[in-house]
């Protein structure tokens, strides 16, 4: 292959992966308050801000938010399982795999069989370079309340009490 042919290859290739972005809409950003405190998710390991979101009406929080923030157990494999896993020291673990409207439970090791697990009610998706989950069950497998609050678009986030 010549290198021209090869630079327009190139340039096709680009073309079309980037095209289907600029025609797309940014997700609608929102605001998360844990515990009381307004948070601005800034990833200390990607050295960026990376927002949580509004998709379909669903809140959508990046799986960095949970080890980040909460200290959840993060395990991302996205090649060419596709899958994410999270994990807390009461040994509860889920499995999220792109795409697919469920959370399996107990997690697989990575490229294991998927086990049965939960109905989710809108499937993890890759946004802006960002693995993202629902935000609702993923915060209630881990013992966090979460409530939303549609008029001021705000995801408000508090820890379970437990109860005997």
């Amino acid at each position: 292959m010549t290198p021209l042919t090869r630079c327009m290859l190139l340039a096709a290739a680009l073309w079309f992966a980037v095209l289907p972005l600029a025609g797309a809409p940014a997700p609608q950003t929102i605001t998360v308050v844990l515990d009381g405190k307004p948070i601005d998710f800034y990833s200390q390991i990607m050295d960026e801000r990376i927002p949580a979101v509004l998709v379909e009406g669903y809140a959508m929080l990046p799986v960095r938010f949970f080890n980040e923030a909460l200290n959840i157990r993060l395990d991302l494999s996205l090649w060419p399982w596709q899958i994410v896993r999270l994990g807390d020291v009461r040994q509860r673990e889920y499995a999220f795999k792109l795409g697919e409207t469920a959370a399996y439970t107990p997690a697989p090791a990575i490229g294991g069989e998927l086990s049965e697990g939960f109905v989710l009610p809108i499937a993890p998706r890759i946004i802006q370079g960002r693995f993202y989950v629902p935000a609702q069950p993923t915060l209630g497998f881990f013992g966090y309340d979460a409530a939303w609050d549609a008029k001021g678009k705000v995801l408000m986030i508090t820890k379970q009490i437990a109860t005997k």
